[in-house]
C-alpha cells in the first residue's frame, strides 16, 4: 500500500501488508478518515491514513476481489466477498451484519443517497438490500450475469449492464425504465457526469453516452483498445476512459472528442479508474 502527497512525493509506503495475497478494488476513506480496503485474504482492513500502521481488520471468509464501499455518512462499509454474502461493518471494525442471504456478487456495491445497497449477482439479479440489516428490498432479474458495478442517477434511478448484451435502467423500485442494446458484453461500470448523461465503455473499444431519462444514444466515440474500466468525469465536461492498451484519452464534449493520447502507461500496466460523479459532488 503506497499514500502519495497531493504533489506525488512519497508520504508512506509499505508499512503494512496483506501477506501474499493480492490488495483488490477500490480505496475507501471512512467517516473517521481511517483508511480501508479488501483483500484476497479474506480480511478487511483500515489504516491510520497518517502513518499507514493498521488501526484494524476483519476476516469474513472468501476472498474480497470487489473492494469496500461505504454508507452516504461514511459510518459503514460495505464488502462482498466470494463466500456468496454482503458484510456490512461498522467503522470500528465490528460487524455490523451478513446479508440474509447469497448474493454471489460480480463487483462492487453502490450505495443510494437513501442507504439502500445494490449489488449485481451471478444469478442475473440486481439485488436491492435494506441498510439496516441485509434483509432484501427486491430484487431485478435480467437475462445474464451483472457485469458492471451499478450507478445512481439524480432521481434514484439505478444503472448496470449486462452479460445479455444489454444496459438497463430500473427506477427506484427495480422495474426497469428502459433498456439499451450495445451489442456487446459492457464491463466497464458506468458514471452519470454532470449533465446526466450515462456514460460506459465496451470491450470493443466505443464509448457510450446515453439520455439518463430515456436511454436514446447521444453520441458514441471509438478510441481504440477495449475498455473495462470506468471512464472519468471532470468538472469541465471532459471524461477521461483507459483502455487495456495502457491509454488515456479525454473526450471533449459531444461533439468534438480529443481521442488522442495523453498518458501511455509504459511496460503494458493497466490500472482501472474508478470514480462516480454522484449526487453529492460538489
Amino acid at each position: 500500500m503506497h499514500a502519495l502527497y497531493p504533489d506525488g512525493t512519497s508520504k508512506w509506503q509499505a508499512p503494512f501488508r496483506a501477506g501474499n495475497q493480492a490488495i483488490s478494488g477500490a480505496i475507501t476513506v471512512g467517516a473517521n478518515g481511517s483508511v480501508c480496503f479488501a483483500s484476497d485474504n479474506g480480511r478487511v482492513y483500515s489504516l491510520d491514513p497518517t502513518t499507514g500502521q493498521a488501526r484494524w481488520s476483519y476476516y469474513v471468509g472468501g476472498a474480497l476481489k470487489y473492494g469496500v464501499t461505504s454508507s452516504p455518512d461514511g459510518s459503514v462499509l460495505y464488502v462482498p466477498s466470494t463466500d456468496g454474502y454482503l458484510y456490512a461493518l461498522n467503522n470500528d471494525g465490528t460487524l455490523k451484519w451478513k446479508s440474509k442471504k447469497p448474493v454471489y456478487a460480480t463487483n462492487a456495491c453502490a450505495v443510494g443517497d437513501n442507504g439502500v445497497i445494490y449489488v449485481g449477482g451471478t444469478d442475473y439479479n440486481l439485488y436491492a438490500l435494506n441498510p439496516a440489516d441485509g434483509s432484501q428490498v427486491w430484487a431485478r432479474r435480467v437475462y445474464g450475469k451483472i457485469t458492471t458495478s451499478a450507478a445512481i442517477g439524480w432521481d434514484g434511478s439505478i444503472y448496470f449492464g449486462s452479460a445479455d448484451l444489454n444496459f438497463y435502467a430500473l427506477d427506484p423500485d427495480g422495474n426497469i425504465r428502459w433498456t439499451y442494446w450495445v451489442r456487446d458484453t459492457v464491463y466497464s461500470s458506468p458514471i452519470i457526469d454532470l449533465e446526466g448523461k450515462v456514460i460506459f465503455g465496451t470491450p470493443s473499444g466505443n464509448v457510450f453516452a446515453l439520455n439518463a431519462s430515456n436511454g436514446a444514444a447521444l453520441w458514441t466515440r471509438t478510441i481504440g483498445a477495449g475498455i473495462y474500466s470506468s471512464p472519468a468525469a471532470a468538472l469541465d465536461g471532459s471524461i477521461y476512459i483507459l483502455d487495456s492498451a495502457g491509454v488515456l484519452s479525454r473526450l471533449s464534449g459531444p461533439v468534438s472528442p480529443e481521442p488522442s493520447s495523453l498518458v501511455v502507461l509504459g511496460g503494458g500496466i493497466f490500472f482501472a479508474v474508478a470514480f462516480v460523479v454522484r449526487k453529492s459532488h460538489r
